[in-house]
This record gives C-alpha cells, sequence and structure tokens, in this order.
C-alpha cells in the first residue's frame, strides 16, 4: 500500500498539481490525460517496483531465506509503509520530470 499512496499523491500534488480532469478519469479516449502508454502507466509501474525493492532483502532475511543482511535492510522492512511510501513517490516524481510529462489541463 506505501508505494500506492507515495505514487498516488505524487501525481496529484508533485506532477500534475492538484489538477483533476474527472471525466478524463474515465474515459477510453486515447487523448486522455490519464491514458499514458495502451491505458497502463508505465512509469507508476517502475516507481512501484523501485519501492518495493528496498524492502526485499529485509522479508527474506526475516522469513529466513537470507541468513544475514545489514541491519539497514531490517530498519528499512520494519519501516516498510514509510519507505516504500517515499521511495516509490520519489522516483515516480522523478521519472515524470525527466521524461518531461506535460500535463493536459481541462481549462487551458
Amino acid at each position: 500500500m506505501g508505494p500506492i499512496g507515495g505514487i498516488i499523491l505524487a501525481d496529484h500534488y508533485v506532477v500534475r498539481r492538484t489538477a483533476l480532469d474527472v471525466d478524463a478519469l474515465y474515459s477510453e479516449d486515447r487523448d486522455s490525460p490519464y491514458y499514458f502508454q495502451g491505458g497502463f502507466n508505465v512509469t507508476a509501474m517502475v516507481a512501484m517496483v523501485a519501492g518495493v525493492v528496498p524492502i526485499v532483502p529485509g522479508f527474506l532475511q526475516k522469513i529466513g531465506a537470507l541468513p544475514s543482511a545489514p541491519k539497514a535492510f531490517a530498519t528499512a522492512y520494519n519501516n516498510a509503509w514509510f519507505v516504500s511510501f517515499l521511495v516509490a513517490g520519489a522516483v515516480y516524481c522523478l521519472l515524470c520530470r525527466r521524461s518531461g510529462a506535460q500535463v493536459k489541463h481541462q481549462y487551458d
């Protein structure tokens, strides 16, 4: 849930600056600002994976699949929601900025 929350809030407050086109949310039109690439937001998927990756070593250590790992991974796992929220949100913002994603505003 952490990475999803981070991505949603980053998209709404940072990338789109609270501009929300409710009609476009439910549109199947390819010109919709929410259509992305074939209906999938690949940037969000990459950010989601980036948010989960730092947690995996701590999880593997916790279940016994990884005999030892640095203490930082155990700490990240114990704070997984916050870590994944921040990492996914930050990665999403950086990828959107790097790709130069332009937000189509309803009133522009």
